[in-house]
């Protein structure tokens, strides 16, 4: 497609390539020289090697999407008392020693995410915003935690969200902690890492009122999320979590048949 050829990457070369890479005046980008584009995707022992790369990458982003559409239709369908993460929090909630503060502009954040939800749902819908305005509070006192799903390159692997009453967490696609653990994980595991994620997002939340409290959460929160990044990554290869992944959903599976 026409845009094959914008690649983000970091490249170090000789000077004597100069002539094969012009670099633009801003130095913000180079155009490879058509001979060389030739060479890449016609020669050598992996001739057509380069064409084949872009359509995996381009499967593997399908499939990916696909997936994380997936997640968010599931749990649309889902009531507080379905999704066990929600549930379990409600109940955790009922142990709280102490009151949260809810500041000022901890509501009029909550207010403006509840308007911003309204409105693109409305659009989306062809609806009017009070029907759905009406709906969606409907969604929030079934259940007054939830999750959404959205791809933020470089960004933490999660956000926490105050949306009118309901509390959620955006969980980062882009990030490693979902591509190579949540993403990987079933059942219980899933739900439990859900609920970690809660707790983490309601501390922050609740210290919304505080706002040194507030700025060292959000500071830590960017830290810890580099830090996982790179230590996942490192941890165990993209393929020996693909070949967990799958064994888990069959014996997964095989459970379910053997109960049936």
């Amino acid at each position: 497609q026409h845009n094959d050829r914008y690649i983000k990457i970091e490249i170090d070369f000789d000077p004597v390539l100069d002539e094969l890479f012009s670099i633009t005046t801003s130095k913000q980008q180079i155009r490879i020289d058509e001979d060389l584009w030739e060479k890449l995707t016609a020669d050598g022992k992996n001739a057509g090697g380069l064409k084949s790369l872009v359509a995996d990458i381009k499967s593997q982003h399908r499939d990916e999407r696909e997936q994380i559409e997936a997640a968010k239709k599931n749990l649309a369908k889902q009531s507080a008392t379905e999704l066990p993460a929600a549930n379990a929090m409600i109940e955790a909630e009922k142990f709280k020693t102490k009151t949260p503060v809810v500041s000022k502009e901890t509501r009029e954040e909550a207010e403006r995410n509840l308007v911003q939800e309204v409105v693109a749902r409305a659009k989306e819908s062809g609806r009017p915003e009070e029907e759905v305005r009406t709906a969606i509070e409907a969604e929030i006192k079934k259940r007054p935690w939830d999750i959404e799903f959205k791809a933020i390159e470089e960004g933490p692997f999660y956000i926490p969200k105050r949306m009118g009453q309901q509390k959620r967490i955006l969980l980062n696609t882009a990030h490693p902690f979902y591509s190579r653990l949540y993403a990987k994980a079933s059942g219980e595991v899933t739900s439990a890492l859900e609920v970690l994620l809660f707790v983490l997002a309601d501390g922050e939340i609740e210290a919304l009122a505080d706002g040194q409290r507030a700025t060292f959460y959000k500071s830590e929160r960017h830290y810890w999320s580099e830090l996982l990044s790179h230590a996942l990554v490192s941890l165990v290869p993209q393929a020996a979590l693909d070949d967990e992944a799958s064994l888990a959903a069959e014996i997964e599976e095989q459970g379910r048949k053997a109960s049936t």
